[in-house]
């Protein structure tokens, strides 16, 4: 059974601008409206989080749905500063604790939207699937509100290149780890800098930076 430790609520501004999602574009920043659509649906179906809840926020939003999306619209999200999210401590099976957020649904609504519009870039940046290096899911968005290709199946793909490789390399040794286990380690403007390598563009008028 999955526990909590909640550290902090939601609705608490942020007090330095380094925590909030920035997305710089020249002159005033917009979400496209296809992708909050896009984002809701997949909210509705996916929720915001494997650790916490489903919650009754997004049927609120989709009952109001044309004020609710007038609203984030008609935010500039050069100046917006999100709510803070909730912050938990979820508990692993080898007894230590893993740190998880949970955006409120507004910002969970706009940070969608964003990945959203730069899934396919990121996509494209990967290694090739037929490589059958990285054996993750590969971003395919479609119209039911999914990120992923529905018809693989990442954990068998990578199985059956572990068979491949054992195979060719009968002498070779094998290195497990697990890449959770790493990702508090992870720096975050490392990240910032290969999602400008992957977004940027000289055609493209947007900049787009957004803070994990």
């Amino acid at each position: 059974m999955l526990s909590y430790i909640f550290l902090s609520q939601p609705c608490l501004p942020q007090a330095s601008s380094d925590k909030t999602i920035n997305v710089m574009f020249q002159g005033k920043s917009m979400i496209e409206e296809k992708s909050l659509n896009w984002s809701l649906m997949h909210l509705k179906k996916y929720y915001s989080s494997d650790f916490f809840p489903k919650v009754f926020e997004y049927s609120a939003i989709e009952y109001d749905w044309d004020n609710v999306k007038k609203h984030i619209l008609s935010i500039d999200l050069n100046a917006y500063i999100p709510n803070s999210p909730i912050i938990g401590l979820a508990k692993k099976a080898d007894g230590n604790y893993r740190i998880v957020h949970d955006l409120s649904p507004i910002d969970a609504l706009i940070y969608t939207s964003l990945v959203y519009e730069v899934s396919a870039k990121i996509e494209e940046y990967r290694i090739p699937e037929s490589e059958k290096i990285a054996c993750s899911y590969r971003i395919l968005t479609d119209l039911n509100g999914s990120f992923f290709k529905t018809e693989d199946n990442g954990w068998l793909n990578f199985k059956e290149r572990e068979k491949e490789l054992l195979t060719s390399f009968k002498d070779g040794f094998i290195l497990c780890c697990d890449i959770a286990d790493y990702y508090n380690q992870i720096y975050i403007h490392r990240i910032r800098n290969v999602l400008s390598e992957v977004i940027f563009h000289p055609s493209r008028v947007p900049r787009v930076k957004p803070l994990i």
